[in-house]
């Protein structure tokens, strides 16, 4: 009797095969929003994610809850959570948040306004190197919140500002010498370095202190040497 050498099944295997890979194709892996793939990283985690982490002394993540807070990145925008963050991040001398933990004691984002907490904050992050932190502490000096009011001291934070690259400092200084009686020449000398730099406004002022010097007091006021933008 002879045995036949014909497998089970050896026809139908390849589509009962190809039939399971097309049932496995069709279920989908898990339910997810389809633009998930798109979304950064951060956003896919959660802020709870870097509160979490934050929360074990992970200062990126400090400063990372407390701008996703501050800007409603994967929650809802949350000034206070973020000031928060921020002034915990502060604790550990980061510049930035330096900046931003003076702002929030400005705004009164803690309770009551502390304007010589935020001074002395500002001061701290001006002193490492926040260009924004030096302008709002000149402009604070210039002004007398939460400080005596010092016109010198805030021309020379400005002049501290500009030479940590922010251009608008030189507006102010150029319009701060001019209401404080200071030098005309050097006044317009700052109005025409701010205007160089795109500062608005800056040209326009410029333009009217350089009507009433005349042109040849401009000539010596453009002959002035001032400290290079962005230079400490």
């Amino acid at each position: 009797m002879s045995r036949s050498t014909e497998r089970p099944f050896a026809g139908s295997l390849p589509v009962f095969l190809l039939s399971i890979f097309g049932l496995l194709l069709t279920v989908p892996a898990e339910a997810r929003d389809p633009l998930w793939d798109s979304l950064p990283w951060d956003t896919r985690l959660g802020v709870s994610w870097y509160e979490e982490r934050a929360a074990r002394g992970d200062l990126a993540a400090k400063l990372r809850a407390a701008q996703m807070h501050e800007q409603g990145i994967g929650t809802v925008a949350d000034p206070a959570a973020a000031a928060d963050w921020y002034a915990a991040a502060a604790e550990r001398g980061h510049p930035l948040a330096l900046f931003k933990t003076a702002m929030a004691w400005q705004e009164g984002l803690f309770g009551d306004a502390d304007l010589e907490r935020s001074a002395a904050l500002y001061r701290a992050a001006a002193q490492a190197g926040v260009a924004q932190a030096s302008f709002n502490l000149a402009v604070m000096t210039e002004t007398g919140q939460g400080l005596p009011r010092d016109r010198a001291a805030a021309m020379e934070l400005y002049t501290q500002a500009w030479r940590q690259g922010l251009a608008q400092a030189g507006l102010n200084l150029g319009v701060l010498h001019v209401s404080a009686g200071g030098d005309p020449l050097t006044a317009y000398a700052w109005l025409a370095a701010a205007a160089e730099a795109g500062v608005a406004g800056a040209a326009t002022q410029r333009d009217r202190l350089g009507e009433l010097l005349g042109p040849e007091r401009v000539a010596e006021a453009e002959a002035l040497p001032l400290p290079p933008l962005g230079q400490e």
